[in-house]
């Protein structure tokens, strides 16, 4: 049975013959058809038969299958002829068909052009077989292999804020637990870096730049010029306070 689109123009072809030899024969009138939607016993419409020029017992009918003329989407349609040779009636179905709202044409359109992966075959069957697995679905596990079963093996990253509450791997929440133990430790280091710099590091006047001592307190090590937030040169003057108390030579 085949598929057509709702509003679509189908046409089938029946010949004719003669009943008494079985040979190709024009009807003794124009033949006529008749189209039956599902257990509906009588015609939808009114189909016209067209003989095909030049051909000895060739006949045509076109069907309109639009919504207006009664078609619709899902219903079921045969197609009866009725021809007379040499006296003889006879009836035939030339054809069935159901109507979908989309066609074959319309969904390979919608789908795109198949490719083949990895050297597979460039159907849809064939993309869908490597994407299962490589060994033409042989290999397939649905246990292991489908994308219900990667959820489970791919451990959801869940970040819920509710009131600053963070719900973390437990790799990452151990990380974070390590650095917060760590803490008092590194606040010690960095007081006795800011003790060191409070008592070794002065301005000197002079020379408008910082200076850096030793340990001792008595070979300067680092010298650098004072700079603003703008990067230019800053000159100071004699008798010049640290606006935070620092040294001043």
């Amino acid at each position: 049975m085949s598929t057509y689109k709702l509003g679509s123009n189908i046409t089938f072809d029946f010949t004719t013959h003669n009943p008494a030899t079985g040979n190709v024969s024009d009807a003794d009138v124009l033949p006529t058809c008749e189209i039956f939607q599902d257990i509906t016993d009588t015609s939808l419409i009114v189909l016209t038969v067209v003989k095909r020029t030049a051909k000895t017992g060739d006949y045509r009918v076109t069907i309109p299958a639009t919504a207006a003329n009664g078609f619709a989407v899902g219903n079921s349609y045969n197609v009866i002829a009725t021809a007379i040779v040499n006296g003889v009636t006879a009836k035939a179905r030339i054809g069935v068909f159901i109507l979908d709202s989309v066609s074959g044409q319309d969904l390979a359109a919608t789908l795109g052009t198949p490719v083949a992966l990895d050297s597979g075959a460039a159907t849809l069957a064939g993309m869908l077989t490597k994407m299962a697995d490589n060994n033409g679905g042989a290999d397939f596990n649905a246990g292991s292999d489908s994308l219900h079963s990667l959820e489970g093996v791919v451990t959801p990253m869940k970040i819920e804020v509710d009131n600053m509450n963070f719900v973390l791997l437990p790799d990452i929440k151990d990380t974070v637990d390590t650095i917060d133990a760590d803490l008092p430790g590194i606040q010690s280091v960095l007081n006795e870096v800011l003790d060191y710099l409070e008592n070794k590091l002065v301005i000197n006047v002079a020379t408008s730049e910082w200076w850096l001592y030793d340990a001792a307190g008595t070979t300067v090590v680092k010298k650098w010029p004072l700079k603003d937030k703008n990067g230019g040169n800053i000159t100071v003057a004699v008798g010049a306070v640290s606006e935070r108390g620092k040294r001043i030579l």
